[in-house]
């Protein structure tokens, strides 16, 4: 999968283990910005779905090393608050679907965001 094919094909788990969000942001924000919001909306939709993947992931990962003496093997990126990151491709979606007139898809969008950061973040 590639970011060129983001909207024609499902990916797979391992597919989403290995895309980056980031990239996948940025080549969104691109298009966002040269108002191609119908190629925008796939990659954002896209970097979402790799973010709760790799959520969904490090808290299974945490729930195996709690019951597994030996963690070095676990490699995920400690570095990366991919909860903070859901928080930003959300509203990154939520601004394309809302310059699409989908008011709805964009409510519920930055609805989860608001939830997300308990109220605490001015952008959610």
């Amino acid at each position: 999968m590639t970011i060129e094919n983001a909207d024609t094909e499902q990916p797979s788990s391992e597919e989403l283990s290995n895309l980056n969000h980031n990239e996948l942001r940025l080549a969104a924000n691109a298009r966002f910005a040269a108002n191609a919001l119908d190629e925008a909306l796939p990659l954002y939709s896209l970097a979402v779905e790799v973010v709760r993947h790799r959520i969904a992931t490090d808290n299974n990962e945490d729930t195996t090393a709690e019951n597994n003496e030996n963690d070095d093997a676990n490699d995920s990126d400690d570095s990366v608050d991919y909860p903070a990151e859901l928080i930003i491709q959300l509203c990154n979606r939520s601004a394309c679907l809302y310059k699409m007139e989908m008011y709805t898809e964009a409510k519920d969008d930055a609805a989860e965001a608001v939830e997300l950061t308990d109220g605490q973040n001015p952008k959610a």
